[in-house]
């Protein structure tokens, strides 16, 4: 068939261009759309990364020296007695205090180092102190030399301080026993097994023999019960050299109605007015 006798392809018809009209119900979507876009928004910004913060600018300080540490507290230094003073500790039930036990008419002033009111008070005598606080203590005995210590008040203890003895005493009773002879009585006391067998081994160990205050504690150290110190001490009162130290043996005791007894025996006697 010759191609002039083939059928022509028809071009495709074109439609004219229809006018664009909103679907029917778009009025409502679009404001339903409308209400929801600040909280589309607000989600947005919450799924969005966070923004690098900018750090503060930097603002020039004057450098903190760090802070030292406080000073370390020496401990007190022990207390400087004269020679022939004593000092003891002793508990006092809870409180603080200071006994002057003698010699009888030791007159000692009492002061805080800080600098508060004085205390004045003759031997024997006590009075009670602050725990922790330190003190100076100055005192005067008629024709001895005066002296002076210093203590730091222990909690729960009471200083028991005794003076030297004074001045004009004999050397003789001054020293009382010769110290062999003190160690000797002491191993033999010790020696001796039965309470009852210890004051007769004292008795004959010394004999007429005077000795210290001192020496008369070293002796009552040596005796186990309180019973047998103050049997002990009884007769070894009448021998004591130094009377008014004695007071100072109330240490010797662990019982308050001892060591009041104690101080009671050597207490100074009342003049009559």
């Amino acid at each position: 068939m010759p191609p002039s006798m083939l059928p022509r392809p028809t071009p495709p018809r074109s439609l004219p261009p229809r006018p664009w009209r909103p679907a029917p119900g778009w009025p409502r979507a679009r404001h339903a759309l409308a209400a929801l876009a600040p909280s589309l928004l607000a989600s947005a910004a919450l799924c969005a990364p966070p923004s690098p913060a900018t750090p503060p600018a930097s603002t020039p300080t004057a450098s903190t020296p760090p802070a030292s540490a406080p000073p370390a507290v020496a401990p007190a230094a022990a207390p400087t007695l004269p020679a022939g003073a004593q000092l003891m500790w002793e508990p006092a039930g809870g409180l603080s205090g200071l006994s002057l036990a003698g010699p009888a008419g030791t007159a000692c002033t009492v002061q805080h180092v800080a600098g508060a009111t004085a205390e004045t008070l003759t031997a024997p005598a006590t009075l009670p102190l602050q725990a922790g606080l330190r003190y100076a203590i100055a005192c005067t005995l008629p024709g001895s030399p005066p002296w002076r210590t210093t203590l730091t008040a222990r909690p729960g203890h009471q200083a028991v301080l005794s003076g030297p003895a004074p001045a004009g005493t004999p050397a003789s009773e001054a020293g009382g026993l010769p110290p062999p002879t003190v160690a000797r009585v002491v191993a033999a006391l010790r020696a001796t097994p039965l309470s009852s067998a210890r004051l007769d081994r004292l008795k004959a160990e010394l004999g007429d023999a005077r000795l210290t205050a001192a020496q008369a504690g070293a002796l009552l150290d040596a005796l186990v019960h309180s019973s047998e110190r103050r049997e002990a001490l009884t007769w070894l009162a009448e021998r004591i050299v130094d009377p008014a130290n004695g007071v100072a043996l109330q240490g010797r005791f662990a019982f308050s109605q001892d060591k009041a007894w104690v101080r009671a025996r050597f207490a100074a006697p009342q003049r009559a007015e």
